[in-house]
């Protein structure tokens, strides 16, 4: 919580570099960090919203994948399950 956004995007690049293999040249086209002092984030009311329109937008955008904790729970075993998912449907 005492990082700078300039420390915290530093180890998260280093991380993605790492573990996903890619050139250090490349780098995310956006990078949002939130930050939550004693809780682990949930969905709120307006959500079910968010879920319809992430559905019509990948709908309109062919292979257009949106992902993360935006949808399909916030925990890191929904990220992982996640990545299988879209893993095998690419």
């Amino acid at each position: 919580m005492d990082k700078t956004e300039e420390e915290l995007q530093n180890i998260l690049l280093r991380a993605f570099h790492q573990m996903l293999k890619f050139p250090p040249t490349m780098s995310p086209d956006m990078i949002r960090i939130f930050r939550h002092q004693r809780a682990i984030p949930q969905y709120g009311v307006s959500s079910g919203l968010r879920f319809q329109t992430i559905q019509k937008t990948e709908h309109h955008y062919p292979g257009l994948t949106l992902a993360g904790n935006i949808r399909n729970g916030i925990g890191m075993a929904d990220r992982i399950r996640q990545g299988v998912e879209i893993a095998s449907r690419l």
